[in-house]
């Protein structure tokens, strides 16, 4: 892979930041509360796993601004993002009063941060080879547009 500017590369870490950092510090100056959503959303040990929540939002924001092991924080907020996603903003959609425009919002919010938690993987220059490795056997497997079937767009 191409290196990326490292200028550029430290805007996009502190970019990605933007989410989990702020919800970090809110989640611990709110901490019965957000706990109590967990517990809400059916989630066991709640107050024990919102601490492990806080230090994966406020912690990994700090690896990730001073450039250490971005990669590994990076797929442990993918991990967490999926379930989150999920429990709290899965119910887009009822019978009864149709689509929830603001859970369907925050949802498709999530899918995009997911984008952006993926690119921080990709782009980073530190990941370990055998990951580095497996995203190239990954990016040389895929069928090229006229094999797929699809035209190029001009």
């Amino acid at each position: 892979m191409n290196t990326v500017n490292p200028t550029i590369y430290f805007w996009v870490r502190l970019l990605a930041c933007g989410v989990w950092f702020p919800a970090g510090i809110n989640s611990l100056l709110n901490y019965e509360q957000a706990a109590g959503g967990m517990t809400h959303h059916g989630i066991p040990f709640a107050s024990v796993l919102m601490a492990l929540v806080i230090f994966l939002q406020i912690g990994g924001g700090i690896l990730v601004i001073m450039n250490r092991w971005v990669w590994a924080v990076a797929l442990a907020w993918f991990a967490f993002t999926i379930p989150a996603t999920l429990l709290y903003h899965g119910a887009i959609y009822s019978t009864e009063s149709g689509l929830n425009f603001i859970q369907f919002t925050m949802f498709i919010k999530n899918i995009s941060i997911l984008g952006g938690v993926a690119a921080l993987v990709l782009l980073d220059p530190n990941k370990p080879s055998w990951l580095a490795e497996r995203i190239h056997q990954n990016i040389r497997q895929e069928p090229s547009l006229k094999e797929s079937g699809l035209k190029e767009l001009s």
